[in-house]
């Protein structure tokens, strides 16, 4: 057993506590968090710690942690936070194995001082921290609830893991509301020590626990890299379903002085998700409606589905979801049409969506599921109108019809269970009425119920898109192991940021980049006007020439950059102007000379691949529509390094050029092979070069399949030393 887990076991697990601060008095943390204990039927030794108390709830109490005579597991700490340094440092000296530290005031709010002395502290001996500021932990398993609120009834196998104390606590009160079990929760506060990560690699390796919630707001400094490794490992044995916040710039400044998270660009973090197989659910409707689905049904064999509706309309929503979501829609097989068609009305349909129409006694929708189910095109079903739709007052005036609709649904939910409990498939139910007895049953019996045809749909995709990342393979990243030529360019960068320039040349970069395979166009650097000539008629027609200069970044800002030159002697007359043009505007740069480059072919389309180097997740590689349109359209797609050839492809499939790239509209498709090697090459440089801040490839000119791509302009800034 690791350390990890061995200290997260004394936390979920504990065999002997100790509530520091425990207290009679019902307003204080002390109160609410021992007889929470006491309530959910914890079987370990359990020690009330107050200085002025000899009973605390009826128990004795101790004066102090050194006063337990027995070796301790766990300490609940709720007490001012100028005093928990002593508290922390006391059950060092005690060798308790882990604390839940409850109380606030550790940097949420900018008193960073007192929580890296705590932290010290803990470090000092095995002491892992939970928290501070957070709302504590329940753990069924253990029987054991540190919380202010009650230990919940119903049983279940979910872990939930809350950066948030008090909406972590409302969603683990509302999963009660939408028959959802919580199996352990842990409100992780500020993970001053232990983070949303440890927990994450502790509940993947619980076989009790089915999938894992987490509500995020940010994590810590280069906690990104392992964040997404851990991920990968757990969503093999069990999804993930998550909730980030701090989208928006108030949002982010929230969360930094709500939790001290520190909230990096909300498109990293999603393309970080993504990158782990983690489904991330845009608000508590949608993480309830995932995890039931993902809880409760097989997963489909592929993305092909069949709606069977008692409404038109909610069929059609439901296939405009569909497509939505990536999930397909094929059509019945002539057998199964003929079938449906024998007892369904003319006006009702047998295509894809079914709609049986609505018949008060459901016998359509009973007999078609079966029939539906049984073909073998169709992975999963949607089935839409499991509903009792009669008003108050209904069966005084229709007791009949009101007899056949309860009837109806009644046969019909059983019928939906047993075709359920007869095929290997999944089944969304879409219900308007989810407290009809009927509908209750199918709830109970296994079946997730929605209340909109678009949530049943987004259920049934989350399935889906769960299924492709377990597919996925993944290669874990080694050493990174540089040739000869990359030790080189790393000793150059590596100068240039001791000597405290901002970026690098053109023709450093150049450097670089042929280093790692990234194919530039061909340049020369030259210091005088017939050593430019001669390297323009050495590399050809037409060409470019460009002002290299350490202090300008942006040549076309001065006007450093002539295009189009078509003969040595444009070459001669352009390069004294491009000089004295470059000196007159920016009279302090130093001025190493002129590149000469040759231009690319002009039939190529333009994309942007570049890298920047995230605080949380380190370098992040992009790629998107390039040239003049980089932020016009802003057409992008994210990854964090190091990145597959199969990833830098789908990152091209994410973009909504990627028509225009393929060949859209019989014009010949790019040679998409060629950028995703580049893509892949900017990541192994982003991982070989930590020294590097960003690095813009704008344009790469994309030619043919077959013919490869040609970057012509490449920015590279340099981290602060």
């Amino acid at each position: 057993m690791s350390a990890l887990h061995s200290a997260l076991d004394a936390v979920f697990r504990p065999r002997s506590v100790a509530v520091v601060g425990a207290t009679d008095n019902p307003r204080k943390w002390g109160y609410l968090i021992l007889n929470s204990i006491i309530k959910a039927g914890y079987q370990g030794h359990l020690y009330p710690v107050n200085p002025r108390r000899a009973q605390v709830a009826g128990m004795s109490a101790v004066p102090r942690l050194s006063a337990i005579r027995e070796p301790l597991d766990l300490a609940v700490v709720a007490v001012p936070n100028v005093a928990v340094p002593d508290v922390i440092a006391e059950a060092v000296d005690c060798d308790v194995k882990a604390a839940i530290v409850i109380t606030s005031g550790f940097g949420e709010a900018g008193e960073h001082e007192l929580a890296q002395r705590v932290l010290s502290i803990a470090r000092r001996g095995r002491l892992r921290l939970v928290g501070p500021n957070g709302m504590g932990v329940y753990s069924r398993a253990g029987r054991f609830c540190a919380m202010m609120v009650p230990a919940p009834i119903r049983p279940g196998n979910v872990a939930f893991i809350s950066q948030s104390g008090g909406y972590g606590v409302q969603l683990f009160l509302l999963a009660r509301q939408v028959s959802l079990g919580i199996h352990t929760f842990v409100s992780s506060g500020n993970e001053l020590d232990l983070t949303c990560t440890d927990y994450m690699e502790y509940f993947g390796d619980d076989p009790q626990i089915a999938a894992i919630m987490m509500y995020i707001e940010g994590l810590h400094p280069d906690e990104g890299p392992r964040f997404i490794e851990v991920a990968r490992r757990v969503i093999q044995r069990k999804p993930v379903v998550l909730i980030k916040t701090g989208v928006s710039a108030a949002g982010a400044r929230a969360a930094a002085s709500h939790t001290g998270s520190l909230v990096g660009h909300d498109e990293i973090y999603d393309a970080a998700f993504h990158q782990a197989g983690i489904l991330r659910a845009d608000g508590p409707e949608q993480f309830f409606d995932y995890v039931k689905a993902l809880t409760r049904l097989p997963l489909p064999r592929d993305n092909r589905m069949v709606i069977l509706t008692r409404s038109g309309g909610a069929g059609v929503a439901a296939a405009d979801a569909c497509e939505r979501r990536g999930l397909v829609l094929p059509p019945l097989s002539d057998a199964a049409r003929k079938r449906i068609e024998s007892f369904v009305p003319p006006f009702a349909s047998a295509r894809n969506p079914v709609d049986v129409t609505g018949d008060f006694d459901m016998e359509w929708f009973t007999t078609a599921q079966g029939i539906l189910l049984d073909e073998p095109q169709f992975s999963g079903m949607i089935a839409l109108g499991l509903s009792d739709l009669t008003v108050e007052g209904t069966a005084d005036h229709f007791p009949t019809m009101v007899e056949t609709i309860a009837h109806g649904l009644d046969k019909a939910g059983r019928t939906l269970l047993e075709e359920f409990r007869r095929h290997d498939k999944p089944i969304v139910v879409g219900s308007l009425t989810p407290d009809h007895p009927a509908v209750r049953m199918v709830d109970a019996g296994g079946l997730p119920i929605y209340p909109t045809p678009a949530r049943a749909v987004d259920a049934m995709a989350a399935l889906w898109r769960y299924k492709v990342y377990r597919q996925r393979t993944y290669n874990a990243a080694g050493p990174v192991q540089l040739t000869p030529a990359q030790e080189e360019v790393l000793a150059l960068v590596e100068t240039a940021q001791r000597e405290g320039r901002p970026a690098l040349t053109e023709p450093e970069a150049a450097q670089v980049m042929a280093a790692y395979g990234i194919p530039m166009a061909a340049s020369r650097l030259a210091t005088g006007v017939e050593e430019a000539a001669a390297a323009a008629d050495e590399l050809g027609y037409p060409l470019a020439l460009k002002i290299v200069s350490p202090d300008i970044l942006h040549k076309t800002d001065v006007g450093g950059v002539v295009l189009d030159l078509t003969d040595a002697e444009a070459v001669r007359e352009t390069f004294p102007r491009l000089v004295a043009k470059v000196r007159q505007r920016r009279p302090r740069a130093r001025i190493e000379g002129v590149l000469v480059q040759r231009m690319a072919p002009p039939d190529g389309r333009e994309v942007l691949i570049g890298m920047k180097r995230d605080e949380q997740f380190g370098p992040v590689v992009l790629a998107g529509l390039g040239g003049i349109f980089t932020e016009v359209v802003g057409d992008t797609a994210l990854r964090v390094a190091p990145v597959t050839t199969d990833e830098a492809l789908e990152m091209l499939r994410e973009l909504r050029a990627y028509p225009v790239l393929s060949g859209a509209r019989g014009q010949a498709a790019s040679d998409l092979d060629a950028l995703a090697e580049i893509i892949v090459a900017v990541s192994r440089l982003a991982v070989g070069c930590p020294a590097i801040a960003e690095l813009d490839l704008n344009p790469v000119f994309v030619y043919r399949a077959g013919q490869g791509a040609l970057a012509v302009d490449a920015l590279v800034t340099l981290q602060r030393g």
